[in-house]
């Protein structure tokens, strides 16, 4: 009797699943205190970033700035980002003209064109960068 064997019918043998390292209960509990440290640092580090900029303590409860918040820590240097975005606000934005703070939303709608400004008009970027007026 002839056995047909994956291997013999020219399929590869499926991947043995990753075994991961088994914890201890106190070792899972420290990595989520670590982990929830870490996330609210750099919350408390953007909720700053955005008082220093703009004078307002955002609501960090609220569905809005929730959104703002995941979508900076994602794309990654939430603070430069912010901080960048800031500068364009005041010298191209009117309502940052006038002196009005952004709204979550507006942040979130007009960082990629801030950024995109920077990144296309790179000796620009240095006089927005710069923190002297």
């Amino acid at each position: 009797m002839n056995k047909d064997t994956p291997e013999s019918l020219g399929f590869d043998r499926p991947a043995k699943p990753k075994t991961f390292e088994k914890l201890t209960l106190d070792q899972r509990k420290a990595r989520m205190v670590t982990a929830y440290q870490k996330g609210m640092q750099q919350q408390n580090t953007i909720e700053e970033t955005v008082y220093l900029l703009w004078k307002i303590t955002p609501n960090f409860h609220r569905k809005d700035w929730k959104e703002l918040i995941q979508y900076l820590k994602e794309a990654g240097d939430p603070v430069g980002k912010l901080e960048a975005f800031g500068k364009w606000w005041q010298k191209e934005d009117w309502r940052g003209k006038q002196g009005q703070a952004p709204t979550a939303d507006q942040i979130r709608t007009y960082l990629p064109r801030a950024l995109e400004m920077f990144a296309s008009h790179d000796e620009n970027r240095r006089k927005y960068l710069k923190w002297e007026e």
